[in-house]
């Protein structure tokens, strides 16, 4: 499994689809992340990802 993963992480690039200053911490049992300008704090953490170009 941590194979799969590992492969799978080095194939594609990520990153933040908004602003980091859009994010918030939720903390319940867990911490989570939800968007600052979503009004019902739905938990979610926009991401764009590509796959990895070599040069």
């Amino acid at each position: 499994m941590k194979v799969l993963l590992f492969t799978l992480i080095r194939a594609f690039e990520f990153e933040l689809a908004v602003l980091a200053s859009e994010i918030v911490q939720k903390v319940e049992v867990v911490q989570r992340h939800v968007l600052r300008s979503d009004p019902e704090n739905k938990i979610q953490l926009p991401l764009l990802i590509k796959p990895y170009k070599r040069n």
